[in-house]
């Protein structure tokens, strides 16, 4: 906590999502305790206009739902394999501008070596894409708000085809690489050894330079 406050405090573009409190609740004495930390959340409410919402590890074994469809729910997460698919199917909906994807990068890097370097794996990537509304719909300026909004800035962008408000943040990043999860990786690169590597369970450093790889060649890939 100390390594994370004093990070944050240094890094105010950091792209990890904030904690905002961690508590502890006992209804009577005696009685079992319930642990609840509070966390940024980065979907706001506007809920008619989300179109995905990617969790994304840089894993691409089993990583997939069957969310994809008519009948599809925006609210549900879609993961990496999901992820390269749409980008297929929908030539236009990653458009990010050259200084946004250089500063998303540059930022990816800070914040998941110090995460790294903290013993930590198995965050993700949190990449929600709103559809903007036309200009004259209700929900517009609140939509186009979130650009200039304290809690979104710098994880807030607007796609150079002008279609979709992406927004971004590092979530689910208390993951100890304990010796439980050295154990799991051991066994799943005996029973997957050929997609070892590819397993979502890494240690911290290859679970980062894997992270790193696949969002800068599928999310923030160059584009000519």
């Amino acid at each position: 906590m100390p390594n994370y406050f004093e990070y944050l405090v240094n890094n105010p573009e950091t792209l990890i999502a904030k904690v905002y409190g961690i508590y502890t609740i006992a209804i009577n004495e005696g009685s079992s305790k319930v642990h609840i930390i509070l966390m940024q959340n980065l979907v706001t409410c506007k809920q008619n206009h989300l179109k995905y919402i990617f969790d994304l590890k840089g894993s691409t074994f089993q990583r997939f739902t069957k969310q994809i469809g008519k009948d599809r729910n925006p609210n549900r997460a879609l993961k990496d394999l999901d992820f390269l698919w749409m980008k297929r199917v929908e030539k236009d909906l990653i458009q990010f501008s050259k200084d946004a994807r250089d500063n998303i990068l540059n930022q990816l890097e800070s914040d998941v070596k110090m995460l790294s370097e903290n013993n930590l794996m198995d965050y993700s990537l949190l990449f929600v894409i709103f559809k903007f509304p036309a200009s004259e719909d209700k929900d517009y300026m609140d939509l186009v708000g979130l650009l200039g909004n304290q809690l979104y800035l710098n994880r807030t962008f607007k796609s150079n085809n002008m279609k979709y408000l992406y927004i971004i943040g590092i979530i689910d990043y208390l993951q100890n690489f304990n010796i439980r999860k050295f154990f799991e990786q051991k066994i799943k690169n005996i029973i997957y050894w050929k997609e070892g590597k590819n397993v979502s369970v890494q240690d911290p450093v290859t679970y980062k330079n894997r992270f790193l790889k696949f969002m800068k060649e599928n999310m923030l890939e160059k584009i000519n």
